[in-house]
């Protein structure tokens, strides 16, 4: 999703989402794992990302809240508490994804010719990706 939002120029994405708990795996904290993920995809395509997540409970499901505001270079520019609402606020500089891409032209790196795979329904998912 970012990669062609970001082929269609775009600057910012913003990126509600309702993440929470692991019910099977209670102890299991993804909540760091959840923003690296969404950190990465905006530094690989040079995209501030705003990220909504609910906060509060659900039956067995604990939403982590954290919302966050990242800038194309990784820094967490504001972050919401993880147990209650907030209002995030940041100044963005849209000049910064134009020198990111001139710095890391990652873009230009791309092998389209590669992908593929990617849509083919055809090809099965390999047990080592966690599919049964």
């Amino acid at each position: 999703m970012a990669r062609t939002y970001c082929l269609q120029g775009a600057e910012i994405v913003v990126y509600p989402s309702a993440i929470g708990s692991e019910p099977l795996y209670p102890d299991f904290n993804s909540e760091p794992l959840w923003r690296q993920v969404i950190v990465g995809n905006g530094i690989a395509n040079a995209l501030f990302m705003i990220v909504i997540n609910r906060t509060g409970k659900e039956g067995k499901l604990r939403f982590y809240g954290s919302s966050f505001i990242s800038d194309p270079y990784g820094r967490v520019l504001v972050r919401a508490p993880r147990d209650e609402e907030a209002l995030l606020i940041a100044d963005l500089d849209l000049d910064q994804r134009r020198d990111w891409l001139q710095a890391f032209p990652m873009l230009s790196l791309r092998r389209p010719d590669s992908y593929g795979a990617l849509v083919d329904p055809k090809l099965p998912l390999s047990r080592s990706c966690g599919v049964r």
